[in-house]
């Protein structure tokens, strides 16, 4: 298959991360002018969605990361068939579930269903981490996908940083049920660690 049908790929995914990062928006609410008063400011309303705001950037973050990861497998992709298209549309569907996720977090995290919350937004995390693993496996098992060029000390750097980043989201869902604030703390945490290593590393 021509290196034109793996672009069409990748463009398709492309619109799929825009859409699910501009959905993400939606979990931010803008105060009505009713709740303004002498004694609550427009300021003091903005500042009671931190929730919101922590989970907005949070997704924001990691769904920018998968994107970015997603085009970097993709530079490495010369061949594509059936079943890789199957992963990578599994893939997208984890994806477009992080937005609902997102809001389902904002609205009751600091509440009685902060717990569930938390959970549910960890486990969306979970498996967006492992479905992008199962798509990176089958990408690079028997180098079957590969294009001959590539470098297999940069494959094995990968795969190592993408190994580590599922154990840690594996860490945060499963702890999420017995101590949920620092299993969501570690979710921010990754994604504050993402953003510093995009920033003193390259994704061609």
């Amino acid at each position: 298959m021509p290196k034109s049908e793996t672009g069409r790929v990748e463009a398709f995914s492309d619109g799929v991360f825009a859409v699910a990062i501009t959905l993400l928006i939606l979990t931010l609410k803008v105060p009505a002018e009713k709740e303004i008063s002498s004694k609550v400011s427009l300021w003091h309303l903005l500042v009671l969605q931190w929730p919101s705001f922590l989970a907005f950037v949070t997704s924001f973050i990691t769904i920018l990361f998968i994107w970015l990861n997603h085009h970097m497998v993709m530079r490495l992709i010369h061949v594509n068939n059936g079943n890789f298209m199957l992963i990578n549309g599994l893939l997208l569907l984890f994806v477009t579930l992080l937005p609902f996720s997102t809001a389902v977090l904002a609205e009751h995290l600091g509440h009685s269903g902060s717990k569930d919350g938390i959970i549910f937004y960890n486990g969306s995390l979970f498996s967006v981490a492992s479905m992008f693993q199962i798509f990176w496996k089958y990408a690079i098992k028997n180098e079957r996908l590969l294009g001959p060029e590539c470098d297999k000390l940069e494959i094995k750097r990968i795969d190592k940083q993408f190994k580590i980043g599922f154990i840690l989201y594996s860490i945060a869902f499963v702890s999420s049920f017995f101590v949920p604030i620092i299993s969501l703390g570690i979710s921010v945490f990754l994604a504050a660690y993402f953003t510093a290593v995009g920033i003193f590393s390259k994704h061609s």
